[in-house]
């Protein structure tokens, strides 16, 4: 399930450059993005936009959004939002994998949150659900008590960062990400109006980055 807003929607909420143009660009590549790994995988999707949210607060929209998929005769739910550039289709996979053993899964953002976290149908209670701390630094912890309380087995993922404000993206490690150098300075310069010396030791530290070698376990496909 894919709980996002359209990008049209998503730059009435979010920040991420301080020219209205730009931020929908980088809006729009995060969402196609999302979007193509979800057509990558051999499992029913949905898209849950901010026309088919149900409730007042972000907890309440998004536990209506779970019992919604449940109600289409689904056992289990795995949750994604548009904001995590890192997002792959094997990470995915091994979500799905541990679903069809009966096992939650948990992918820690940087920041506490989560960019994806799963539940089954049998261990899903709406009010409790609801009521966790969404939207917070205390989510990723919160979540794993929750099940921990039920006696599910929770299975995490590697901790990836997510893209939330304007900070965020400009100190994001495009290392492995799929923005390739070219497209990072275009929006570093044009989004944040910075001076060309700022603009090149941000690529420079880019590219010494990349000339390192890649960690044990990559973040792409």
């Amino acid at each position: 399930m894919l709980f996002a807003r359209t990008p049209e929607s998503e730059i009435q909420h979010k920040l991420l450059s301080q020219k209205t143009s730009i931020n929908k660009r980088i809006s729009q590549l995060l969402y196609n993005r999302t979007k193509q790994v979800l057509r990558s995988l051999d499992v029913a999707h949905y898209h849950i936009s901010e026309s088919q949210q149900v409730g007042g607060s972000f907890g309440e929209r998004f536990s209506n959004a779970v019992a919604k998929v449940f109600s289409e005769g689904f056992d289990h739910v795995i949750a994604i939002g548009a904001d995590c550039p890192n997002i792959n289709k094997r990470l995915l996979d091994q979500a799905i994998q541990n679903a069809q053993k009966g096992q939650c899964t948990l992918g820690p953002a940087k920041d506490g949150g989560a960019y994806l976290l799963s539940i089954s149908k049998d261990h899903f209670d709406a009010s409790t659900f609801e009521s966790l701390p969404w939207e917070s630094s205390e989510l990723a912890k919160a979540y794993t008590q929750y099940l921990d309380r039920v006696d599910i087995h929770l299975n995490l993922l590697e901790t990836l960062a997510d893209l939330d404000d304007i900070h965020g993206f400009i100190h994001f490690n495009f290392k492995y990400s799929f923005w390739s150098v070219k497209q990072l300075k275009s929006y570093i310069t044009q989004a944040f109006n910075q001076t060309s010396q700022v603009v090149h030791y941000i690529i420079f530290h880019y590219t010494i980055q990349s000339l390192r070698g890649p960690p044990s376990t990559s973040s792409i496909d």
